[in-house]
């Protein structure tokens, strides 16, 4: 089970893996537990300790039901490998063609034209930059599928 987060200072996305993948449900079965991730791209906290205590703190008013949960096991990680952007950047981020002929950007920091996170957005932009390459020199291009630009209720009127 993966969860998006908004709105949180810290905490970006829960994942419970004990109910995704088999070695993790295995440990939970046998301590009666779960594997959850918190994952914060855009953590501005000065150190793993206060990255982690801010989670865990987002998480339990998020989620109350967890504020009782004991950690059996601990992995923490804290590395600035995510993009250099910050939230709400979207705008200013280089495309995926350059300003000059022939130059073509990918990656997770590229702003491609149609919505995805950051994994996705590296290889979607690999893709359209490798599809740029392709019509410059006459060859077929890779089709790119996606979901929907606006949301499923765009358009709706609440009353």
């Amino acid at each position: 089970m993966f969860n998006a987060v908004s709105r949180e200072p810290t905490l970006d996305s829960v994942t419970v893996y004990s109910r995704l993948e088999r070695p993790s449900a295995e440990w939970a079965g046998r301590t009666g537990g779960a594997v959850v991730e918190l994952h914060s791209y855009a953590c501005t906290a000065p150190d793993a300790a206060t990255a982690t205590a801010r989670m865990r703190a987002e998480l339990q008013a998020l989620w109350p039901a967890t504020a009782d949960a004991r950690v059996l096991h601990e992995q923490v990680r804290f590395e600035a490998t995510a993009p250099t952007f910050p939230p709400g950047a979207a705008g200013t981020r280089p495309r995926v063609t350059g300003a000059g002929p022939g130059v073509r950007i990918a990656g997770d920091h590229v702003d491609p034209p149609y919505l995805c996170g950051l994994m996705e957005r590296a290889a979607l932009t690999g893709v359209l930059a490798a599809n740029d390459v392709l019509a410059e020199v006459g060859a077929r291009q890779e089709p790119v599928r996606g979901v929907p630009q606006r949301g499923l209720l765009a358009g709706w009127r609440v009353n």
